[in-house]
């Protein structure tokens, strides 16, 4: 198998050690619906024009990932509901 990295210097690819959460993060709380919020308006900012809506659907999977490499985990009462339902939670 070709190296594809190897036109970047990279000889051999290094795995990352897997860290272990010392946090748990909960949307339930004032913090939570912050980084809720602040995430969907990110999100709605890169991707919506006063043309179009929205295609843009974020993964969850990708939250957990980022949050793994900063020592964080999801609570569990929070992973059955889909953004959506989120977003209508924390809605002001």
């Amino acid at each position: 198998m070709e190296n594809k990295l190897a036109k970047y210097g990279v000889t051999e690819p290094v795995q990352r050690p897997k860290i272990k959460p010392v946090k748990q993060l909960d949307l339930d709380t004032p913090e939570g619906r912050l980084i809720v919020l602040s995430e969907a308006k990110r999100i709605m900012q890169i991707h919506v024009t006063n043309e179009r809506q929205a295609k843009f659907t974020p993964n969850m999977e990708n939250y957990k990932v980022n949050f793994s490499y900063e020592g964080l985990s999801l609570k569990k009462s929070g992973e059955h509901k889909s953004i959506a339902e989120l977003k209508r939670q924390y809605a002001r």
